[in-house]
């Protein structure tokens, strides 16, 4: 994940495997205090350079970037 603003993520995809605008995206992990993340979020835009800006459809709170 490169940026997490509210309930918009950018997100960076290996070139072969970007998804289609309004392709559902699961993000799954775990959180600050290590309870699980399986959010769903919807593909709003793609912004080049093999990022596309996805819309979470709950909660971001606890989600951080990694690397």
């Amino acid at each position: 994940m490169v940026q997490i603003i509210g309930l918009i993520l950018n997100v960076t995809f290996p070139p072969i495997t970007m998804p289609n605008i309004y392709n559902a995206l699961v993000v799954k992990g775990q959180d600050t205090i290590n309870q699980q993340i399986n959010m769903t979020c919807i593909v709003q835009q793609l912004l080049g350079n093999n990022r596309i800006r996805v819309v979470a459809m709950s909660s971001t709170y606890g989600l951080m970037r990694k690397g």
